[in-house]
C-alpha cells in the first residue's frame, strides 16, 4: 500500500517536496516492511504572457548594489520580492510600466522578482552586492 505523507511547496525554486511511504511486501523477505520516498518535482509554470511580453520585462542593472528597475511592466502587474529562503521583502502593484526598488540596506545575496498577472507569475532572479 502507497501513502502520501506529506507535500511541502519551496517558494524558491517553485517545487513541490513530496514524502511518502510504500509497503515492500511484493519484493522477497521484505514482507511487511515499509520503504519511505521522498521526490521533489518541479512544475513549469505558465504566465499568461507571450514571448514578446516577457521579452519587454527587463530588471537592471543587475547584479545590483542597490537600487534597480523594472521595465515593460504589465498594467496592474503584482510585484513580489522575496530573499533566498523565500521570504517576502517587499510587495507592491505596478502603477506604470516602470518601478524602482531601493534595496541599499538590504543584505547582499541572490533575490527572486515574481512579477503576477492575475493567477500566474513570470519569475527573474536578482543579485544584491
Amino acid at each position: 500500500m502507497d501513502a502520501l505523507l506529506d507535500v511541502v511547496y519551496s517558494p524558491t525554486d517553485s517545487s513541490y517536496v513530496l514524502i511518502g511511504a510504500t509497503e515492500s511486501s511484493e519484493y522477497p523477505g521484505h514482507s511487511g516492511e515499509e520503504d519511505l520516498y521522498v521526490a521533489k518535482v518541479f512544475l513549469d509554470q505558465p504566465t499568461g504572457l507571450s514571448e514578446d511580453q516577457k521579452a519587454e520585462i527587463q530588471v537592471f542593472p543587475n547584479p545590483t548594489k542597490g537600487q534597480f528597475a523594472v521595465e515593460g511592466l504589465p498594467a496592474g502587474a503584482a510585484l513580489r520580492l522575496r530573499d533566498a529562503t523565500g521570504r517576502v521583502i517587499e510587495e507592491r502593484q505596478a502603477h506604470s510600466p516602470q518601478e524602482v526598488f531601493q534595496m541599499e540596506n538590504s543584505t547582499p545575496g541572490l533575490y527572486l522578482l515574481e512579477i503576477g498577472t492575475g493567477d500566474q507569475t513570470l519569475r527573474r532572479k536578482l543579485i544584491l552586492r
